[in-house]
């Protein structure tokens, strides 16, 4: 429609971690999907089957200050899991001012090291989330 405008606030993204908002990004937040939604495949008599895939797996990256005391909740997290058994832990991520809602569980996959660097990078956290429900919006 013409002559709509709307605003993108990334304030207005919540994202939770084992029940800890996340806060202190430095960059772009990433989901991306492990598989397409549908598999197709042709067959020698030109004929084609779809197959739905269940497209629960999803890859999220965050990348994060490197000053940033919440390193240490997916430090501890992955820690315990590893230790423990303690994972999956509860992931949430939701648009308040639009209409992306993922709610799921996650393992922390990697944290990236520190760099010897005159300004500080960020340190990528990399999540392996197994989506309960995802509305991507209409």
């Amino acid at each position: 429609m013409a002559g709509i405008v709307k605003t993108w606030n990334h304030k207005k993204l919540n994202i939770n971690f084992n029940l800890t908002e996340i806060t202190d990004l430095n960059g772009d937040f990433t989901i991306t999907a492990d598989s397409e939604f549908w598999e197709f495949v042709e067959g020698q008599n030109d004929t084609v089957e779809r197959h739905l895939q269940g497209n629960s797996l999803l890859t999220a990256t965050l990348p994060m200050m490197a000053t940033s005391s919440q390193l240490d909740v997916f430090a501890l997290a992955d820690e315990a899991d590893r230790r423990l058994g303690a994972g999956p832990f509860p992931f949430t991520v939701f648009n308040t001012d639009g209409n992306y809602k993922l709610i799921g569980t996650a393992t922390v996959m990697s944290i990236d090291r520190p760099t010897r660097a005159k300004t500080a990078p960020s340190r990528n956290v990399t999540l392996k989330i197994v989506a309960t429900a995802e509305f991507n919006g209409m």
